[in-house]
């Protein structure tokens, strides 16, 4: 159904990506994101933030905005001053040094400067389901540690529209070729099918 909705698809960078949708007064536009690793050199990190930031300002549209993917960011823990575009549920080690110029900065720089929150921290739910990702060395019913486990995949969406998303909830249990976890969430927008060409008439 949601396929006949689909206005179109955009590749912006071989990180950034996104599909319109018609909704039901508008449209809507996700994001695909795939942020370079932590350890990456810094410009290389800032410069994916820069694209995603302006790909978010250059994609119109009338509906919701949402930004999905590996954003290779560890949150840890909520600092004072980040209520604004962080719930208090998080997976993590909340003694955990967060060195500046990481990703958790650079995510939180893009939550401010496209006034966005990160859905992944606004409901409560298991710990297991907060994790998206476990390590090499580990598997996926590992014991349940920050070492073994992390969450890495987040869903970013402007904050004055956070009650159109529901819990996020990662599912350990899918058949993936990947050491991360299926993300599962749910928006709440309609979508509506795209306008048939008109025929000319006879």
């Amino acid at each position: 159904d949601v396929r006949r909705s689909v206005i179109g698809f955009c590749q912006m960078s071989r990180r950034v990506a996104y599909v319109k949708l018609r909704v039901k007064g508008g449209k809507a536009v996700i994001f695909s994101a795939y942020a370079p690793h932590n350890k990456r050199p810094f410009d290389e990190r800032q410069t994916f933030n820069s694209e995603l930031q302006d790909a978010y300002h250059s994609a119109s549209c009338h509906g919701l905005k949402v930004i999905c993917g590996d954003l290779n960011a560890r949150l840890h823990k909520r600092l004072p001053g980040e209520e604004a575009h962080m719930g208090e549920f998080m997976y993590g080690n909340p003694n955990a040094p967060l060195r500046p110029g990481s990703n958790r900065d650079l995510l939180m720089e893009t939550c401010v400067s496209l006034d966005l929150v990160i859905g992944n921290t606004l409901h409560e739910v298991a710990p297991r389901e907060q994790v998206t990702f476990f390590a090499i060395g580990a598997a996926h019913d590992s014991e349940l540690t920050p070492n073994n486990f992390a969450t890495l995949d987040y869903i970013l969406l402007p904050r004055v529209l956070q009650q159109y998303v529901g819990p996020v909830r990662s599912d350990v249990g899918a058949a993936l070729a990947s050491h991360h976890f299926l993300v599962q969430t749910t928006l709440v927008m309609t979508v509506a099918p795209t306008l048939a060409k008109q025929r000319p008439s006879k």
